[in-house]
């Protein structure tokens, strides 16, 4: 795939001072939960693909869902056409990379893929962390997979790379009280469900015993914590 798209950059060099590919392909997996259990299970790719060139200070940008390679192609020979009728850009900055980096950002545990026992473990761990706080039930989703992706430009730099990804997002219920919490990783060993299950419940938990009052115009302390919220609807 690299090979590929470094081609289409050397073929259009003397056609554009600059040039830049990206393209991504992410295998997904999803497990959704409801009332304590797992109900759902789906896996799917997508694939994206940006694109970037310049000459004589004029830019395009564009953006595709496909990683072919044709398709890839043909889209360049047409952005190619359209530069002359974009206006100079005064701001426009040559690109440059300082140190060239051996790699992109983003870690990547193949045991995300293979070990899916081990993660729904964690998300019934959070689940269970969740009820023992207080919560009555508990709902959310937990997606994991790979990501692949390829960089290529015209000062020569080719990267392929990928990572891995785990999210479990847990929103916990005592009747209509709700609390959320997050646990995101890029590693198996970075994975905390079981402290997002606790938070979850704990906040949700604490909702439960503020008073239920009218709440009017004026100036109120709120406290917020990262990727955290916990409502009380009246």
């Amino acid at each position: 795939m690299l090979n590929a798209l470094s081609g289409i950059i050397r073929d259009v060099k003397d056609l554009v001072d600059e040039g830049i590919i990206v393209s991504r392909r992410v295998r997904w997996s999803m497990v959704r939960f409801a009332n304590n259990e797992p109900t759902i299970a789906n896996n799917w790719v997508t694939y994206e693909t940006a694109i970037y060139i310049a000459k004589s200070r004029r830019y395009l940008t564009a953006s595709l869902s496909v990683i072919d390679e044709n398709i890839i192609r043909s889209k360049v020979q047409e952005m190619i056409k359209e530069l002359s009728n974009i206006p100079e850009d005064e701001f426009y900055t040559p690109l440059t990379h300082g140190g060239k980096p051996s790699q992109l950002v983003g870690k990547y545990d193949s045991r995300v893929e293979s070990d899916v026992d081990k993660l729904i473990d964690g998300l019934n761990e959070a689940i269970q962390a969740s009820l023992s706080e207080g919560s009555q039930r508990n709902a959310g989703a937990m997606t994991f997979g790979v990501e692949e992706r390829y960089y290529t430009d015209s000062t020569g730099l080719e990267l392929e790379d990928k990572a891995s990804f785990v999210t479990l997002t847990i929103r916990a219920f005592i009747d209509d009280i709700t609390a959320t919490s997050v646990s995101i990783s890029n590693t198996l060993d970075g994975f905390k469900p079981k402290d997002a299950g606790i938070e979850a419940g704990r906040l949700v938990r604490m909702a439960k015993d503020l008073p239920e009052e009218s709440v009017g115009n004026g100036r109120y302390n709120v406290v917020l914590g990262p990727l955290v919220s916990a409502t009380y609807t009246v």
